[in-house]
Order: structure tokens, then C-alpha cells, then sequence
């Protein structure tokens, strides 16, 4: 599944960090990139456009420096 121009992720992977970003976001205020980024065990080069994909995807929003689980509209 395409996360971004030239970044893929296999589905099952897509899932796993989704379900990781999920469960930390359940558990506190907000993280920023940076905390999602050690999470996820990537690099700030695939956590910026994952969190872009999770905005974009309605998973999470963003406010300032921080992605928040984004409730119901």
C-alpha cells in the first residue's frame, strides 16, 4: 500500500504500526514524531509521511507538534 510517493508498505506491516500508534496515543495526550518515530523503530524519513498517512487517513490529527487520536466528526 502506497503511505507516500516512493514509500510502500506492506499491509500487514501498515497494521502493526497503525495498531502501535493506536495504543500509545490511547494512552496519553499526544505524541509528537519524534516519540512516534522510537515507537515504530523507523527513521524520521518513513515516521513523517506514516504520520501524514494516519492524518490523511482520518486515524489521527494534528495539532502544533502533536498527533492525536482523532475522534468522531
Amino acid at each position: 500500500m502506497a503511505i507516500d510517493a516512493g514509500v510502500y508498505l506492506h499491509a500487514d506491516v501498515e497494521a502493526d504500526m497503525r495498531k502501535r500508534v493506536m495504543q500509545r496515543l490511547a494512552t496519553g495526550p499526544g505524541a509528537t514524531v519524534a516519540e512516534l518515530r522510537d515507537i515504530l523503530g523507523t527513521t524520521r524519513k518513513y515516521a513523517i509521511p506514516f504520520c501524514e498517512y494516519l492524518d490523511k487517513v482520518g486515524v489521527t490529527k494534528r495539532e502544533g507538534d502533536l498527533r492525536l487520536l482523532a475522534g468522531p466528526t
